[in-house]
């Protein structure tokens, strides 16, 4: 390669593609926007059939968010220490092009109409092959960084980057109130607890990247709050990170396009920012007007500590003890509210989602528990003792953390 491979990732409605669009207005910089989710789950697949045998999702269901789940736990364990030099067959082949074109065509169209020349016969050649064809559609073949943005790929770093041990990755973090009211502000809505444990699995992830991983000089975390509040300065910080000259296109609203090289226009929920083409914090404080009180509480419970650890303060009082009313009977949304395709997957039922509160307990409860608790069950309730400790370390010396 002539190149580094750069990963883009964070949860959906984090400023991912917003970044993705400012980096690619870089001239040392060719990015792709969310092409290769299907690679991904593909590779999730592949481990999963020698991990999990029969009890292996299919190869392009969704990414669980592993909480007190034991086989999901086993499974996130295998994909971080994967090994990308697996044989790719022409029958998974056959399966992986259709899903790959029909995942980018929307944001990267115009490499969706030449992924027929990516060749490779592992999934590491695979992958880098991806990369190179991201050079050619949208570079110049002079640039010294190519990757793609895609959003809920977080747990797929530690196997890229020790299969391309040049790669850099920026991990992407908003606050989990305005990502849970910029999604359910529409139609087609996600479960609460959904939303609000793939932000904690997604962001604790990207911390553990940042903080306790062999390629942390390698990780970037990046504040879309920041982001937004001042271009510039957030794009030096980049810049400085990838070791590039700082190019102010990148905080010029106008000089972005998005995957069709059109002029790019802001992806919002709310209507009246939707057509906007500038880089401003006008959507950032919205889900004080969208969601409830109840709605926040939840949030805000359920995040503690690590959405203060990032700098998001609370407009209510977490604590490490969940009330009666949240635990029976937290805030939901109605099933004909939700977007199809969670129904099948995601428990939403009253009682698969007390029981899921009842864990959600425990995790805070864990927070003020003996030092010698078994990795196992950090695993299951922090996913990393790092992440673990460092929630604890915060809840000690946060002054009004209460028992």
């Amino acid at each position: 390669m002539n190149f580094r491979p750069l990963l883009v990732t964070g949860m959906f409605r984090s400023g991912t593609t917003l970044l993705a669009r400012m980096l690619n207005a870089h001239p040392d910089i060719a990015l792709a926007s969310d092409p290769f989710l299907p690679f991904l789950k593909y590779l999730r697949s592949v481990v999963a059939r020698e991990v999990l045998g029969s009890a292996a999702p299919a190869p392009l269901d969704p990414l669980g968010d592993y909480f007190a789940d034991y086989d999901g736990l086993r499974l996130l364990r295998a994909v971080q220490t994967a090994n990308l030099d697996w044989p790719l067959s022409e029958t998974d082949r056959a399966m992986l092009w259709p899903a790959l074109q029909s995942f980018a065509r929307p944001f990267s169209p115009k490499l969706a109409e030449r992924l027929d020349e990516v060749r490779g016969t592992t999934l590491r050649e695979l992958y880098v092959d991806m990369l190179r064809l991201t050079q050619a559609v949208y570079g110049t073949g002079r640039e010294q960084y190519v990757g793609h943005k895609e959003a809920w790929a977080d747990e797929f770093g530690p196997a890229l980057h020790r299969a391309l041990p040049h790669l850099k990755s920026i991990h992407v973090i908003r606050d989990p109130r305005a990502v849970c009211a910029s999604k359910n502000v529409a139609d087609d809505k996600y479960p609460w607890l959904f939303l609000i444990r793939q932000w904690r699995k997604l962001t604790g992830l990207a911390w553990l990247a940042a903080y306790a991983s062999a390629a942390r000089e390698d990780c970037l975390l990046l504040r879309y709050e920041d982001l937004v509040a001042d271009p510039p300065g957030a794009s030096r910080r980049i810049c400085a990170f990838l070791g590039l000259e700082f190019a102010p296109a990148m905080a010029d609203a106008q000089s972005l396009k998005d995957g069709a090289d059109t002029p790019w226009q802001r992806n919002s929920s709310y209507g009246d920012l939707a057509t906007e083409r500038s880089i401003s914090s006008k959507g950032a404080d919205r889900w004080r007007r969208v969601l409830s009180p109840r709605e926040i509480e939840l949030i805000e419970q359920l995040t503690y500590p690590v959405m203060q650890m990032f700098g998001y303060q609370p407009l209510t009082t977490p604590t490490t003890k969940l009330n009666t009313g949240l635990r029976f009977c937290p805030p939901q949304v109605t099933t004909e509210q939700l977007t199809p395709w969670i129904r099948t997957h995601v428990r939403v039922d009253p009682v698969s989602t007390v029981v899921q509160m009842a864990e959600e307990g425990l995790r805070l409860q864990l927070l003020h528990a003996a030092p010698d608790v078994p990795d196992d069950v950090v695993e299951a309730l922090f996913l990393g003792r790092p992440l673990y400790e460092a929630c604890r370390d915060f809840v000690r010396t946060t002054e009004g953390a209460t028992v």
